[in-house]
């Protein structure tokens, strides 16, 4: 507590974080990257039909195919497997590309919650 011209202020609750955003921001993200990289470590060569359905439509995107959605879906939107188009593309398909892109936009998506 400090004292000046008669008002009393109060240390800041939020903690040691308080005012800056930025490391916060930045732990949080390293943090969440920590844990993804962990769960990513473990892909071995069994790859889930859900993951595989990405793996499909990238692989058919690289042969000039450009679906909107997933086939046979009318609401879920194609932007991961174009996102593992291009790593397939430059690294050569794997399995765990197929888990890469879901792990990037996940930790991205830490920051953009981290903002609101």
């Amino acid at each position: 507590m400090t004292r000046g011209k008669g008002v009393i202020s109060r240390p800041d609750p939020a903690g040691f974080l308080a005012g800056r955003d930025d490391v916060a921001l930045g732990l949080v993200v390293v943090l969440g990257a920590c844990a993804r990289l962990l769960l990513l470590h473990g892909v071995g060569e069994v790859v889930n039909s859900d993951d595989a359905m990405a793996g499909i439509m990238a692989l058919s995107i690289l042969r000039g195919d450009f679906p909107v959605f997933f086939p046979g879906d009318g609401y879920m939107g194609s932007l991961e497997s174009y996102a593992t188009a291009v790593l397939f593309r430059l690294l050569g398909p794997s399995p765990a590309l197929l888990y890469a892109v879901p792990c990037a936009l996940s930790v991205g998506l830490i920051g953009l919650v981290y903002r609101l």
